[in-house]
């Protein structure tokens, strides 16, 4: 009976191991720090607006992202994101100027270890924009880490990633970027194209948008990142670190 008894025990212990082996072990969470566009609850970034006209600017009012809420789905935090875009001059600000709803738009993302996931109902007012129920009701926006010259599909435009490693200096301070451009032609006699400068660990340091006039492509719009705040404790806030070493910059003529 011992002979038995332990050739059993033996036989138990190896299923045991065996569906331990099976069994993958616990993944770890996503880190934001390692996010092309991190989010944190009550987080925000101030970005400074330019129009182009030629090779003459002039200030366009500012910008700025706020996480307003954050719910979770299947284990994964979505975060709320207000965009605010204020026109407004100083004289404006000085008259009382308001800003109307339009000013404002609303869009749920989350990050992984795949990159950055949108999600948007497609129009300004707050009451439109449901939160999501399924993370199936994401689209993949910004798929990082990413190879230069990466081409895809996302929010029915072309996107390219065009450089991986582009210097950019903007009031924020200095940043490594991958850049990602995306081509809209919703009519055939105006073709336009975005540039959005996204650095790890920060998100949004550049957006730039351009039009095609009689075949060149011509800056319009520029917004660079003026100061972004994550709403974090801070012993978190020193633990964080992005990379700050310039390689290349980008042609804005490509």
């Amino acid at each position: 009976m011992r002979h038995r008894d332990l050739l059993i025990l033996c036989l138990v212990l190896i299923s045991w191991f065996r569906i331990l082996a099976a069994e993958p072990a616990d993944k770890e969470p996503f880190e934001m720090a390692k996010a092309i566009q991190p989010r944190f609850e009550g987080a925000s970034w101030l970005y400074t607006s330019k129009l182009y006209e030629g090779d003459q600017w002039s200030p366009a009012g500012s910008s700025r992202e706020d996480v307003q809420a954050v719910i979770e789905i299947d284990g994964v935090k979505c975060y709320k994101v207000q965009l605010t875009v204020d026109w407004r001059g100083i004289m404006d600000r000085l008259a009382g100027e308001q800003l109307t709803e339009d000013a404002y738009s609303y869009y749920w993302e989350y990050a992984n270890e795949q990159g950055s996931y949108n999600y948007s109902g497609g129009d300004t007012i707050e009451i439109q924009y449901p939160a999501p129920t399924s993370l199936d009701q994401f689209e993949l926006t910004l798929p990082y880490p990413v190879k230069k010259g990466h081409k895809y599909i996302a929010e029915d435009s072309n996107y390219e990633v065009i450089e991986t490693e582009a210097k950019v200096k903007v009031p924020a301070g200095e940043f490594v970027c991958t850049v990602y451009q995306a081509l809209y032609v919703d009519d055939p006699d105006y073709i336009s194209r975005q540039r959005l400068y996204m650095s790890v660990g920060v998100g949004l340091v550049r957006w730039e948008e351009y039009e095609r006039i009689e075949g060149v492509w011509k800056l319009t719009y520029q917004d660079d990142l003026v100061e972004y705040d994550f709403n974090l404790p801070a012993d978190e806030a020193d633990e964080r670190e992005t990379g700050n070493e310039p390689i290349v910059t980008v042609d804005s003529k490509l």
